[in-house]
């Protein structure tokens, strides 16, 4: 059923936006995009050769990337200090982190070595190609005038705090991207099946970048109620194809953590985070 809703309306998606021009013309559009790739490959490039660390998160998913890459699976060799009081209840340091990020930079790892741009690269290219153009397509999508549009990309382009937050293999960029593209397809839901379909997958693919990704399930029933001004709303065929759909995306992880631990949910994090399975 899933594959059904996916496919044809991503075709279609392709399709349209092949036929259709941008809004702004393409000269506008062009240099956009022509300074997201410089963007990209000017932080990208020059760090090729460093190799260097971090302390902190981003170490954990650097080694989880390394010990996948390895053929380890999920595993870390060593206890942070900041996780030291999270990992003396399981013994289990690398269940701190979720699964996403990780293995975004496998096949970067995998093909540059352990440098700086490898771990880096997730981070650096979601902020510099897919963000930028996911908050120009959101605007668009909401009826915004176009230069509302532009300048929605443009600032998140040169955004002080994203700027650096992309530089370090943290999920903050990541996990924004996604919950971009998924308000995009929350958009003007009575257009199909397909849309909450496949906010559903960045949803469930955010969920397993950060677990306040969860959030946005009940979120997107109480958006709808809103849309339909009906508390009859929170239940619809588009809220239930969005949860299902989103509960599908992260079925493969909630596996294993019934399996390893017992509880799908497991985490070893804590507060809010730790409530809703970190890992």
């Amino acid at each position: 059923m899933a594959s059904r809703l996916l496919l044809p309306s991503a075709r279609a998606w392709l399709a349209r936006w092949r036929a259709t021009p941008p809004p702004e013309g393409w000269a506008l559009f062009g240099a956009l995009v022509l300074v997201q790739v410089v963007a990209a490959a000017a932080r990208l490039l020059p760090t090729l050769g460093w190799d260097t660390w971090w302390a902190g998160d981003p170490f954990v998913y650097a080694c989880l990337a390394d010990s996948l890459v390895a053929g380890r699976g999920f595993h870390i060799d060593y206890v942070a200090m900041h996780i030291q009081r999270y990992a003396g209840a399981h013994g289990r340091p690398e269940d701190y982190a979720g699964p996403l990020l990780p293995l975004l930079m496998v096949p970067f790892v995998a093909l540059l070595g352990r440098v700086f741009a490898a771990y880096a690269a997730p981070s650096i290219l979601c902020h510099a190609l897919l963000l930028p153009l996911a908050l120009r397509a959101v605007a668009l999508r909401c009826g915004a005038p176009v230069v509302v549009a532009q300048a929605s990309a443009w600032m998140s382009l040169f955004h002080p705090a994203l700027f650096a937050n992309s530089q370090r293999p943290m999920t903050d960029v990541v996990f924004a991207t996604l919950i971009v593209l998924a308000v995009y397809w929350s958009v003007r839901l009575e257009e199909g099946l397909s849309r909450p379909a496949w906010a559903g997958v960045f949803v469930g693919l955010a969920a397993l970048t950060r677990s306040t990704g969860q959030l946005y399930l009940p979120a997107f029933a109480v958006a709808n109620a809103l849309r339909c001004r009906s508390w009859r709303g929170l239940l619809t065929r588009e809220v239930i194809v969005f949860g299902a759909v989103a509960m599908l995306v992260q079925a493969p992880w909630l596996w294993r953590n019934e399996r390893e631990f017992g509880r799908p949910m497991h985490s070893v994090g804590s507060r809010l985070v730790g409530l809703m399975g970190r890992s």
